[in-house]
């Protein structure tokens, strides 16, 4: 067992923690910083923590890039179809009510995603 001696330790810990969602670990570290409560740890338990914590990220990032780009693609089909509005437009004053947009933007969101599974599912036949 190892005595906690630096500040750096304890915020590595909580920021884990917190990332993992380890709410037994979080409320453990609620009642002050280890330095001051003089925490000890084994240094393969702190090892494992800080590991799962690099592999949730890790896993997490394959996934976003691809996240983030049906996103985007529908943000810009959104904006597209605001600028197309407001050119079109027969009114003085035209608008746009927030709802609709949600609307249309989750409908773009399904729609992309759709197209992207079926496109994944003719990639693994051929």
């Amino acid at each position: 067992m190892r005595v906690a001696s630096t500040s750096k330790i304890d915020t590595r810990v909580k920021q884990c923690a917190l990332k993992l969602q380890d709410r037994k670990l979080l409320a453990k570290l609620s009642t002050g910083d280890m330095v001051a409560l003089n925490a000890k740890y084994h240094i393969n338990c702190l090892a494992a923590l800080y590991n799962r914590r690099r592999s949730c990220s890790l896993s997490k990032n394959r996934e976003q890039p691809k996240e983030d780009k049906l996103r985007g693609i529908a943000f810009a089909e959104l904006v597209s179809y605001i600028d197309e509005f407001f050119e079109t437009a027969e009114t003085n004053v035209p608008y746009l009510k927030l709802a609709d947009l949600v609307k249309l933007y989750k409908t773009k969101l399904k729609e992309i995603e759709v197209e992207e599974i079926g496109r994944a599912s003719c990639r693994e036949r051929v």
